[in-house]
C-alpha cells in the first residue's frame, strides 16, 4: 500500500487508535478483540477511499471520494482531520465517533504544547499522554507533567520517566503535586 499520511486516520486515533504507519498497531478501546489501524481503515473507509486512499472505487466514485493522497488533504491540520472522522463529511461521509468510540485514549505527546492543546480540544474523549523514554532530569519530567495538564489532557501514563528515576518517591509527589494543579484550577 502506498504510503497514505494517515494522519486522516490520526484523527481517529483521538477516538480509538495510536498510530504508527506501516505497523499493525492495536487500537485503544473498549475490551474485546482487537483490531489494528490497517484493518479499521480497510473496514471502513477503503469503500470509499480505496486501499491505496485514491478514492477510486465504485462508491468512491459516485460519492466523490477525496483523494487521500491529494495536496488538500495533505495540508489538513490533524484537529480538522479529527474532526472529519469523528463527525462525518457532508451527506456522504459517515461520523464514525461512536461506532470507534474508545473511552479514553492513549497517545504520545506532541512536539509543543499549542498542538497538543489542539489534539486534546479536537478529542472528544479523554486523553493520556504516553511519557515515551526517560526524557532527562526529574524536573524535566515534572514540567513535562505540567505542560500536559496545561494543554487540557486528562493525565500521564508514565513508566521509565519514574522507574527510571533515583528518587522515585520524590518524583512521584511532585507529578502528584503537578496533576493536582490542573484538578483544582479545573474545581475538581
Amino acid at each position: 500500500m502506498k504510503s497514505i499520511k494517515f494522519s486522516v486516520m490520526t484523527m481517529s486515533a483521538c477516538f480509538v487508535f495510536v498510530l504508527a504507519l506501516g505497523t499493525h498497531t492495536p487500537l485503544l478501546a473498549s475490551p474485546g478483540p482487537q483490531k489494528s489501524v490497517q484493518d479499521v481503515y480497510l473496514d471502513k473507509c477503503s469503500v470509499c477511499h480505496a486501499k491505496d486512499g485514491s478514492g477510486n472505487t465504485a462508491k468512491g466514485r459516485k460519492v466523490k471520494a477525496k483523494d487521500l493522497r491529494s495536496a488538500e488533504i495533505q495540508k489538513m491540520s490533524d484537529a480538522d482531520l479529527i474532526h472529519d472522522v469523528g463527525q462525518g463529511k457532508g451527506k456522504d461521509m459517515d461520523g464514525f465517533e461512536k461506532e470507534l468510540g474508545a473511552d479514553m485514549i492513549k497517545t504520545e505527546n506532541a512536539d509543543d504544547s499549542e498542538t497538543m492543546r489542539k489534539v486534546v480540544s479536537a478529542c472528544p474523549v479523554p486523553i493520556l499522554v504516553l511519557g515515551g523514554s526517560r526524557t532527562g532530569s526529574d524536573e524535566e519530567v515534572v514540567n513535562t507533567v505540567r505542560s500536559i495538564m496545561h494543554s487540557g489532557a486528562e493525565g500521564v501514563f508514565f513508566g521509565r520517566n519514574i522507574f527510571q528515576s533515583a528518587n522515585m518517591s520524590d518524583l512521584l509527589l511532585r507529578i502528584h503535586s503537578a496533576l493536582a494543579d490542573k484538578a483544582s484550577v479545573q474545581g475538581k
